[in-house]
């Protein structure tokens, strides 16, 4: 479905309009109320269609939903990471700092027992001896030298711990190391995923945007449609209006035979017949005309050709007017859809006679006119390829071969 439909429907409209305000033609009524089912069905069928797509959009949104929260927590995840590389960092920082101060006190410990080490050395051991050899008994001999042996101990075992606890601190700075490459690692896949999301997140957002789309064309559609349905409704009740004035009056000015609708070119200038053509029906006759009777013509000597009524009777409907742009032919002007510029009249015999593709319109909705009465000229407006008169003939709604009444 689509544009073209609708001004397919809108165009059938229009053309059908010739049926319209015709009294006690069932048969018009049924085209009209007909037709009007067609556009009911359209229109059903794009609401249904319509459903379709706000649950396509519906689906989309819950999609988009749950994408922006992964897409969340994704970030969180990414940002959490982040954080524990730079909380690893000050980590890896903090020990080098810690090992750096475990090395100094270590370098003062050990400059502090070589320095000592080294004097008692020089000195031989004389410092030792003399410290045990001063006791005053033997018991302060053994108090003196536990002290120096509880010393020397002491001085080995704290050189030797400091020299684990850096041992400890740089196994820990590399631990620490290792583990901030696995987590740039595992950001850098989160940041993938992360990617992926918004990829997906995008596409989606490019499918929602298309589906919005298709709404608000398939929205102009069923509004556009609802509008013919509201013309086609109208043109029932004007038709059923029409049948009861009609069954109320009587003009009596039909003489019930015909005069040919282009007096000045006869039955030689038909350029097509009341029949099938170009695989449809041709509802009518085509009365062509030389080009230089045709104003719309380069080469128009200033005489138009005339259309006269066929028969007595009432002009109902008027579609176009003069002094419209000049039509030129089938992309010219497309004044009441393929009909062009059109005029109808009723006569009381139940006949109704169609004049199409005018040039020049001299009557109007409600004028009586007479059998023979110039309404206007021979053009091209419409669906047409050159000038020429489309005329018809309805008997009671239904179109019959023209010629059968000449």
């Amino acid at each position: 479905m689509g544009k073209l439909k609708v001004i397919l429907i809108i165009t059938l409209s229009l053309i059908l309009t010739l049926s319209a305000i015709l009294p006690a033609w069932a048969n018009q009524l049924d085209e009209k109320r007909d037709e009007l089912r067609e556009v009911k069905r359209d229109i059903e069928q794009a609401e249904k269609e319509k459903k379709e797509l706000e649950a396509s959009i519906r689906e989309i949104q819950n999609n988009l939903a749950k994408i922006e929260s992964e897409l969340t927590q994704q970030r969180k995840q990414v940002e959490g990471i982040s954080r524990e590389i730079r909380d690893t960092e000050l980590l890896i920082q903090q020990k080098e700092q810690e090992i750096a101060e475990t090395e100094r006190y270590l370098e003062e410990q050990t400059a502090y027992f070589e320095a000592r080490m080294r004097a008692l050395y020089q000195r031989g051991n004389v410092g030792y001896l003399e410290v045990l050899f001063s006791a005053t008994n033997f018991s302060d001999f053994i108090s003196r030298f536990n002290f120096l042996k509880t010393m020397i101990e002491d001085d080995v075992r704290l050189v030797e711990e400091i020299k684990e606890k850096k041992a400890f601190l740089e196994r820990e700075r590399i631990e620490q190391v290792n583990r901030r490459e696995r987590l740039i690692v595992l950001k850098e896949e989160a940041v993938d995923v992360q990617l992926q999301i918004e990829k997906n997140m995008a596409e989606q957002n490019t499918l929602a945007r298309q589906l919005q789309r298709q709404m608000h064309n398939l929205e102009s559609y069923i509004k556009q449609m609802e509008e013919a349905a509201k013309e086609i409704e109208a043109e029932i009740k004007k038709i059923e209006e029409e049948i009861r004035r009609r069954q109320q009056q009587n003009s009596g000015q039909t003489t019930g035979k015909y005069a040919w609708p282009v007096p000045e070119f006869g039955y030689a200038w038909i350029t097509s017949h009341f029949g099938p053509r170009w695989g449809g029906m041709h509802w009518g006759v085509d009365i062509g005309i030389p080009h230089n009777r045709w104003p719309a013509s380069p080469n128009y000597i200033g005489r138009p050709a005339d259309v006269v009524a066929a028969d007595g009777g009432e002009v109902i409907i008027v579609v176009g007017r003069s002094g419209a742009p000049t039509d030129r032919g089938f992309l010219g002007n497309r004044e009441g859809g393929g009909y062009g510029r059109y005029v109808v009249i009723y006569h009381d015999n139940g006949h109704v006679t169609v004049y199409a593709h005018l040039h020049d319109v001299f009557v109007k909705v409600g004028d009586t006119v007479s059998k023979g009465q110039r309404i206007g000229t021979v053009g091209s407006t419409g669906n047409s390829t050159g000038p020429h008169l489309h005329f018809e003939i309805r008997v009671n709604g239904q179109r019959v071969n023209p010629l059968l009444f000449y």
